[in-house]
């Protein structure tokens, strides 16, 4: 009877406190809003977010001054400034003293160095940098040439995307750009940082798209056996479309994906860009992005489509793709980016600008199907706007964390400084309903060995219903329905952080994983 009424008023206890999805953290920043610059009077561009497993967050990008050097930040739970990089909570890092160098894409290994990428300006061109920093925010020397590694392709190139491979190996996803032209590549380091000469003879794979004169990479995908995914957006200089390729795990590109070894898509006709892509669940690759609408307005879409490059013939009425517009005024609604939660509904973030050129974030739930679920937030959609001491520069970013609440991130324009900041939403997502990451915990589960390479054990007063592990976009990578007290991890799954969770006889708990093989 005893346990009964304890059980009764925690879940009471849990009811009155619970966060309606949707709404904004009050505990977090300011009333939900963080907002950030290392120095006043010059702009601070966020462009990457990674989540820490004790619950702090990191955001990479540029700061500008004389010239515009990589920045690293790091900030507490609750959106404070946390001062352990090098004893301050930021640290800058210029790869040609004098010149301007733009951060893209950033990773945390799983014993906490991180992976800075982008291009750094030389004499004659810009490279691809990437650089190795320590957890303190010093430069790792230890690691390729004193702390980075620059490639150069033959001309003007950037990181996009680095990604870790199950064995070590790093992908670093770039673009190159020429006079009026670009195409996509990709490079794959050893963990030493050195180019990996097994991988299309000299570590450097490019993705050609026959007839196209501009290819963009946005993202890739490692699938499980090693072939990757690219994906982006190529144009013959009259229309854009949704570009994606398939390499093996030498680099070669392979000759069976899609038609011809290459997918193209474009919504109606129109010109249509890849803006993020996830690999869902089901094993089907889903890509977010804009395309351009007769009125040359902008709307979103989501576009399914199989590891083999072939339409999905479920999704969005069996279409395969769905276009979204708020409304039907002369407005801009350009996804951003997405993340699928545990019962297969997908939370996607967009960027929308109405017809007063006022710029909004929205946030948007669909089904597994495509549909608009219209049990969350106001007919299926949340909106947020700029208050009086800032407008919205662009939102890029959700980071899930393990509570259920995801991070939002991007760039403000102070109303009074005119010069952007790094801006972080924390928006409550949690519900039995809706979200993959549940928020309840408790200190009764316990997940060894921390960090683990092929299995870990979990130990627990209570019975074992059912274990998942999530990776850091909310995806679930593996799931587990017995009660063993050892789970295998897969093999597909890389190094990095991740969510397991357990459901126990009476309650949920979310632990943090680093996994290191």
């Amino acid at each position: 009877m005893k346990k009964a009424i304890l059980l009764c008023t925690l879940l009471a206890s849990l009811a009155a406190n619970a966060q309606v999805p949707g709404t904004l953290d009050s505990a977090f920043g300011k009333n939900g809003i963080m907002r950030w610059a290392a120095t006043s009077g010059v702009s601070n561009g966020g462009r990457d977010l990674k989540l820490l497993p004790d619950g702090k967050f990191l955001m990479a990008g540029e700061v500008s001054g004389s010239n515009q050097d990589m920045i690293l930040s790091k900030f507490k739970a609750n959106g404070t400034p946390d001062s352990s990089l090098q004893g301050q909570n930021f640290s800058m890092y210029d790869p040609f003293l004098g010149a301007d160098d733009n951060l893209y894409c950033m990773e945390v290994l799983a014993d906490g160095k991180i992976l800075l990428g982008g291009y750094q300006q030389g004499v004659n061109d810009n490279d691809v940098i990437i650089y190795k920093i320590n957890a303190d925010g010093s430069i790792d020397y230890t690691w390729g040439n004193n702390g980075r590694v620059m490639v150069d392709a033959g001309g003007n190139e950037s990181a996009m995307k680095i990604k870790v491979m199950p064995d070590g190996k790093i992908l670093i996803g770039c673009t190159k750009y020429g006079n009026n032209s670009s195409n996509m590549f990709v490079v794959r380091m050893l963990a030493d940082g050195t180019l990996d000469n097994s991988f299309s003879a000299d570590g450097i794979s490019p993705v050609i798209f026959v007839g196209q004169t501009q290819g963009n990479f946005v993202d890739m995908e490692v699938l499980p056996g090693g072939n990757i995914i690219v994906c982006g957006t190529v144009s013959d200089g009259v229309l854009a479309q949704v570009g994606m390729a398939k390499l093996n795990n030498t680099g070669m590109v392979l000759p069976s994906f899609g038609v011809g070894s290459k997918f193209k898509f474009a919504m109606d006709g129109k010109a249509s860009q890849a803006h993020n892509m996830i690999r869902t669940s089901t094993n089907k690759l889903l890509i977010c992005g804009t395309y351009k609408k007769a009125n040359n307005d902008e709307s979103g879409i989501l576009l399914m489509v199989d590891t083999n490059g072939v339409i999905d013939n479920v999704f969005g009425s069996g279409k395969g793709v769905i276009a979204y517009d708020k409304t039907a005024l002369a407005e801009d609604e350009g996804f951003a980016d997405l993340m699928e939660l545990k019962n297969g509904h997908f939370f996607v973030l967009a960027n929308y600008t109405d017809i007063d050129n006022n710029k909004h974030i929205l946030g948007i739930m669909f089904g597994e199907t495509g549909n608009l679920r219209l049990d969350f937030g106001n007919s299926s959609i949340v909106q947020y706007s700029a208050t009086a001491d800032f407008t919205i520069a662009g939102l890029a970013v959700i980071v899930p964390q393990p509570d259920g609440k995801i991070l939002i991130g991007g760039n403000a324009k102070n109303a009074i400084t005119n010069k952007t900041e790094f801006l972080v939403y924390r928006m409550n997502l949690e519900n039995k309903n809706t979200s993959g990451i549940q928020a309840l915990r408790t200190q009764q589960v316990t997940i060894y060995p921390n960090p683990a390479t092929s299995y870990f054990n979990i130990t627990t007063g209570t019975k074992v219903d059912g274990v998942w592990m999530f990776d850091a976009s909310g995806r679930v990578v593996g799931e587990w329905n017995n009660t063993n007290a050892t789970y295998t991890i897969p093999q597909n799954v890389s190094n990095g952080l991740y969510y397991i969770k357990v459901k126990t006889t009476d309650t949920y708990s979310v632990t943090p994983i680093n996994i290191n093989r």
